[in-house]
């Protein structure tokens, strides 16, 4: 979450996105303020990565159609 109201317009080509829950589809749960999605559309050819658990992987979750989807989900494989 950003910690101030100063806006970067610069370029921008990787985000790391945090979440509380990702499915198979890149689909992302946030934390419900809606500000990544109203953020990330404004870079739509930035790449969008997540890395989240195993237990946050899910089988599907809601997705409307602001939601802007992850282009890589990064999993650290079970020990």
């Amino acid at each position: 979450h950003p910690g101030s109201d100063k806006q970067y317009d610069g370029p921008i080509d990787t985000f790391i996105i945090p979440g509380l829950a990702f499915d198979i589809q890149k689909n992302r749960l946030g934390y419900g303020a809606g500000y990544f999605d109203r953020f990330l559309k404004n870079y739509s050819t930035a790449q969008k990565i997540a890395v989240a658990l195993p237990f946050q992987i899910m089988k599907q979750l809601p997705a409307e159609s602001h939601d802007v989807p992850m282009d890589l989900i990064i999993v650290p494989e079970k020990n």
